[in-house]
């Protein structure tokens, strides 16, 4: 079975970027096709030892900026038929449609197009070429990042023999939190991993660490906040108060960044809007203690979690009663086993084997 997944940006941490790397690892023949303005962002994330050493190709196509063009149709049409994939799978919008026209006629490769089920953040042309996309596409279509209510929209619309939910996966064997790293001696750590957008809503995070600074004025805090452009929300900080200190993580790798999210006494999310929250997903594989706000993706997913409180963080009240827990966390709990359904759900090999039944699935079609 050949396999390519299809990027218009990329970053370590992206989620159908880690499945792509899986199915590569188990041996699975992978080739992932980078149509980015910069194909120096990909080729830096991967030497040529890692490439043969995880049996993964990495294909580049220039393309005439990233447009419906008949150039970039017929370029990407070609491509396809020498490649002769048995799946080829989109990770946006816009490159959902553009392979759902390129492979028109192509009876041999099965198309699986994008959908992030979250209608919501979607403009009247994108929502519109969405749509284009999957009524094009010749296999099924998948929804990345959704939680199940948004599933449920979805196949309302469309039939369910046409969409599927596969969640992110998270790597559970570089996920081990030791006993050191649960201890505070200097700093009780809050971390915070969102990129800077409307929806992660910095301004209540800054409310809501200014509240606990206060609350707890004897207290050390660290912030550490990580993510695309995080550096934005210093601008809700303005007045940093004397017992909390705040760092500011580059965007990194993913093994990377789980090795300073294990340092966090505290994982905090207030977005007031999310598909399948990924980040939420690596605090739980952390067993890290969580506060989120109230939305549906967050109820969703505090099942999974040993340790998790959900809060309206504009009710103050709910706020005030986030104290209790903060304090169980300051008396020095330790992180407890992850729950077996959520290695179910969301380890990497669950994920990659789920992947694996699907393209079968469709191949068979």
């Amino acid at each position: 079975m050949k396999i390519c997944f299809i990027f218009t940006r990329v970053s370590y941490g992206n989620g159908p970027l880690q499945r792509a790397l899986k199915l590569a690892s188990l041996g699975h023949n992978v080739d992932i096709l980078d149509l980015s303005q910069n194909h120096e962002d990909l080729k830096n994330l991967f030497d040529d030892h890692y490439l043969e050493l995880n049996n993964l190709k990495l294909c580049t196509l220039k393309l005439k900026k990233l447009k419906i063009s008949l150039s970039n149709i017929l370029n990407l049409r070609s491509f396809f038929l020498n490649k002769k994939y048995n799946i080829v799978q989109s990770t946006t919008i816009w490159n959902s449609l553009i392979t759902s026209i390129s492979l028109l006629g192509n009876l041999k490769t099965k198309h699986i197009t994008f959908d992030g089920g979250m209608l919501d953040r979607y403009s009247l042309k994108i929502r519109l070429a969405r749509l284009i996309a999957h009524f094009l596409a010749n296999g099924s279509i998948y929804i990345s990042n959704a939680c199940f209510k948004s599933q449920y929209k979805f196949e309302k619309f469309f039939c369910k023999s046409k969409s599927c939910v596969i969640y992110n996966g998270v790597d559970l064997n570089s996920t081990n939190r030791t006993k050191s790293q649960t201890l505070f001696p200097e700093f009780f750590t809050i971390g915070s991993v969102a990129d800077f957008k409307p929806e992660k809503d910095h301004l209540k995070l800054s409310k809501y660490i200014f509240y606990l600074c206060s609350f707890y004025s004897d207290i050390n805090f660290k912030l550490i906040l990580a993510g695309k452009n995080v550096k934005g929300a210093l601008q809700f900080f303005d007045k940093i108060p004397n017992n909390l200190k705040i760092e500011i993580l580059p965007y990194m790798k993913r093994e990377k960044l789980f090795s300073h999210m294990k340092t966090f006494n505290l994982f905090i999310s207030t977005s007031y809007s999310e598909g399948l929250p990924e980040s939420v997903v690596q605090a739980i594989s952390l067993s890290l203690p969580l506060i989120l706000s109230d939305i549906p993706a967050h109820n969703e997913l505090f099942s999974y979690s040993n340790s998790c409180f959900i809060i309206n963080f504009l009710d103050e009240v709910q706020i005030l009663s986030s104290t209790k827990y903060i304090n169980q966390l300051l008396s020095g709990s330790k992180p407890k086993q992850l729950k077996d359904s959520f290695i179910k759900t969301f380890s990497m090999e669950q994920i990659a084997s789920q992947y694996i039944s699907f393209y079968k699935n469709i191949l068979k079609k």
